[in-house]
């Protein structure tokens, strides 16, 4: 079983000011070990759950924090693969504490009493939550069948030879027989300490580009093969995977930087034409692109509008008229004949049209009428007919003239 150290937990919880011990660092080296070896083969087993890509650095920080979601994915995952679920867990609360409980029956954990019976996983101290996350890590090695067919098809393929891809490799050794472990695509470099007496001590000796630089540096001018060696793969292999890490922190930095950003977003009023006036008239304004004066064009704009209204108004009214009825001619006033009026100026009537009562009658007498009626037996038969019909002289009257004898 590993030991656990129990240190204090400060209030700031994102600030990773807490101090790993040996064992400690181990454990974070193995669970990213695991990681980094089973994701990439996951294909060989579709019951197997994905855990969520992390760094190392990205472990130290979240297990320190009140509520991180990188470490929710984490345990969803793990239990998964532990339970042999078909379907992904979303909320690990119960079964997380029946697994612990199962565990602690069954001497798979050293713990007395399950924790997760007083308080939940995250308000648990930091080696606790560490320790927990770690015995997931094993408990899959011998509980998941997803996992243990990816074991079994590599030893059947490979064996224990180097090629075996799930066998993980120190990529070397010092002269006082330390060796250095480095995992996945992680620049983070482990060094184990060989003894005795005492359990392997473990030590994260490079964290980014600077570390290994200071490392390969403490091995310059030595004469040991096997440091040579080690230079060697750290030249050859680390360093682009710290280049990798470094790229891809600036760009991460670079994104959290443009969200901080404020975007400014300039809107411009329109104005909308209004159908009630519509000698109101929308001008668009394109004379500074066509080199246009705006007075004349105004001008002329307005005189080609009222002669267009003036026209429209002219159509319409004659369309008006057209459709109405014709009205009839005014009724001229009726004509008049009285003994009255001046009897020297009307000598003789050869042919003339009267207009009575809306008709028009035309009277063209002979000659032998005329010489048999004199003028003045017209004059009296009209001055008679006017006086017996209110002024208005009979067709009658005029066609049948006889003369009158005093």
């Amino acid at each position: 079983m590993s030991d656990i150290t129990t240190t204090t937990h400060e209030d700031k919880p994102d600030t990773p000011s807490y101090e790993f011990s040996s064992s400690q660092q181990w454990q974070i080296g193995f669970i990213y070990a695991f990681t980094a070896t089973f994701n990439h083969h996951e294909d060989m087993s579709i019951l197997y759950h994905r855990l969520p890509n992390f760094t190392p650095q990205d472990l130290e920080d979240e297990i320190q924090k009140e509520e991180s979601e990188l470490i929710h994915q984490i345990i969803c995952a793990c239990l998964g693969n532990v339970l042999n679920r078909s379907k992904p867990i979303e909320s690990f609360k119960v079964s997380l504490q029946q697994l612990l409980t199962d565990k602690i029956k069954a001497f798979e954990i050293d713990l007395q009493v399950n924790p997760l019976l007083r308080q939940s996983y995250y308000s648990l101290p930091v080696d606790q939550k560490l320790y927990i996350l770690y015995s997931m890590i094993e408990w899959q090695l011998q509980d998941s069948t997803a996992v243990k067919t990816m074991i079994d098809g590599f030893y059947q393929q490979n064996g224990q030879s180097g090629s075996n891809p799930i066998i993980s490799h120190p990529i070397g050794r010092d002269g006082q027989k330390r060796t250095y472990w480095q995992f996945g695509e992680s620049s983070w470099i482990w060094r184990q300490t060989n003894s005795t007496k005492l359990l392997d001590q473990w030590k994260t000796v490079c964290k980014n580009r600077q570390d290994i630089e200071q490392l390969v540096e403490s091995f310059s001018g030595t004469k040991s093969r096997a440091e040579k060696a080690l230079v060697k793969v750290i030249e050859e292999r680390i360093y682009d995977i710290a280049n990798k890490e470094e790229q891809k922190k600036l760009r991460k930095e670079r994104a959290e930087l443009r969200k901080l950003v404020p975007v400014e977003v300039s809107i411009t009023p329109t104005t909308l034409r209004s159908r009630g006036n519509r000698s109101q008239r929308v001008h668009y304004n394109f004379d500074d692109i066509y080199g246009i004066d705006e007075e004349e064009n105004n001008e002329a704009d307005d005189d080609s509008f009222e002669d267009e209204y003036d026209a429209a108004d002219l159509t319409n009214g004659r369309k008006r008229q057209r459709s109405r009825r014709a009205p009839s001619p005014p009724r001229p006033p009726p004509t008049r004949w009285s003994s009255r009026l001046n009897r020297g100026t009307a000598t003789e009537i050869s042919a003339e049209t009267v207009e009575i009562d809306g008709q028009s009658v035309e009277a063209a007498p002979s000659e032998q009428s005329s010489s048999m009626m004199g003028i003045s037996g017209l004059r009296s038969a009209l001055d008679t007919t006017s006086s017996g019909s209110n002024g208005v002289m009979s067709v009658n009257n005029i066609l049948n003239s006889r003369p009158i004898h005093d």
